[in-house]
């Protein structure tokens, strides 16, 4: 009996430090994280990663994209919407604006600017390649889109894009990359970004 006694108390104080060295060691790992890049480190929720926004933060196709929906301030919107569609450019899309209109769109000052391009390639409801018609669509920004798709080739054109990779589906939505950004008629060419 004091045996098992003594076990006890000897074997608590090691298991106590073993907690408390793997809880010093999660701290240092967020410490140096902080340290290195200067920003707070954010923890998503593991809902995000099947969700539509999961697929493009973890997609380095769409780093561009990312950036671009976290400085619009569309996130928690596009991830907590129930159907949606979303043409997304890739990093070579966006490469290919004009010189500085990128940077431009990406200050605080044209934020609802930059959010009405983006949400120029969003529609509501989950829409498969296989869906798609010659037909007009309204995306988000209120703006219609032309497609064009041509089932014997398997060529779909949106706007003035072609889906490069279709049908990257996630739980709440599917993701369509394409290879130009599509300008809503509202950004007027990018004219006004200086003001």
């Amino acid at each position: 009996m004091k045996t098992n006694r003594i076990a006890l108390f000897v074997g608590l104080p090691a298991l106590m430090a073993m907690a408390h060295a793997e809880t010093q060691t999660k701290t240092t790992e967020s410490d140096l994280e902080v340290a290195e890049t200067g920003k707070k480190v954010v923890e998503t929720s593991s809902a995000a990663t099947n969700s539509v926004i999961g697929l493009i933060e973890d997609s380095k196709s769409f780093t561009t994209l990312r950036q671009a929906i976290h400085a619009a301030g569309i996130r928690d919107e596009l991830d907590q919407a129930k159907a949606i569609t979303i043409f997304a450019p890739t990093n070579e899309a966006f490469a290919d604006l004009p010189e500085g209109a990128l940077e431009k769109l990406l200050a605080p000052e044209n934020k609802e600017r930059l959010r009405t391009l983006l949400m120029h390639h969003v529609l509501d409801g989950i829409r498969l390649s296989s869906s798609f018609r010659d037909e007009g669509v309204t995306t988000r920004s209120g703006e219609k889109l032309e497609i064009d798709a041509d089932g014997a080739e398997q060529l779909i054109e949106i706007g003035e894009a072609d889906i490069v990779n279709t049908d990257q589906r996630r739980e709440n939505g599917v993701v369509h990359a394409i290879d130009t950004v599509l300008i809503p008629e509202a950004l007027d060419g990018f004219a006004d970004l200086d003001d």
